[in-house]
């Protein structure tokens, strides 16, 4: 039962790492493909 407990102390700080990313992913997504356009280069 104790070990059954601990394994949340390895994978949380990637499933932390992965969300983040996920996140600045749709982030720079939208920047990209949204805002980036509006503003074409001359």
């Amino acid at each position: 039962m104790l070990a059954a407990q601990e394994w949340h102390f390895w994978i949380a700080p990637l499933l932390t790492a992965g969300g983040v990313g996920l996140v600045l992913a749709t982030l720079v997504g939208y920047f990209v493909k949204v805002v980036l356009p509006r503003y074409q280069r001359r």
